[in-house]
This record gives C-alpha cells, structure tokens and sequence, in this order.
C-alpha cells in the first residue's frame, strides 16, 4: 500500500476493530512466508481475519491464505461545486 498511515486512519475512523496492524513497501512481492508471518502475527493479536488493500489483495490472490481475508475498496466521491470537481469533471 502506497500509505498505510493513512490506510489505517480510514480504517479507524469507520470503526473497524483492528487487533493489529502490519505493513509492506510499495510494491511489495509477497511470499508464502509472509502470509504464514502474518497469519501467526494476527491469531497471536486475537484477529479472527486479515484485511488489505484491493491493490495488495490482488498480490495475495496466488497464495494459501488460511484465515478469511476481506479487501477494503476506498471510494472517492466529489460533491457538490468544488474548484477540483471543475478541473476533473469540466
């Protein structure tokens, strides 16, 4: 994920439970370990599944994954007569 500081905040701040948090570089080619890592890391936490990125979910797809693992889609919506909806939209 290219920020997870601010990947977590939003998952914060739609009040997910989260019982731990990890992160990868950007562009990250993750292995089977690190989905072992990471499972061992969460059931010591108490998580009950994973969660990533649509981005990082894509790069996980290949691998044996032995806990449930839920992607979280982050949409952009543009409101109302704002000077960047102008530029974007016309």
């Amino acid at each position: 994920m290219g920020n997870p500081g601010n990947f977590r905040r939003q998952l914060e701040i739609e009040n997910f439970e989260l019982a731990g948090f990890r992160s990868f570089g950007d562009h990250h080619k993750y292995s089977q370990a690190d989905v072992e890592l990471l499972i061992i890391e969460a059931k010591m936490a108490g998580a009950s599944s994973l969660l990533t990125t649509v981005k990082d979910g894509v790069k996980l797809k290949h691998l044996s994954i032995e806990m449930p693992i839920f992607i979280a889609r982050i949409e952009m919506r543009i409101d109302g007569e704002d000077p960047f909806r102008k530029l974007v939209i016309g």
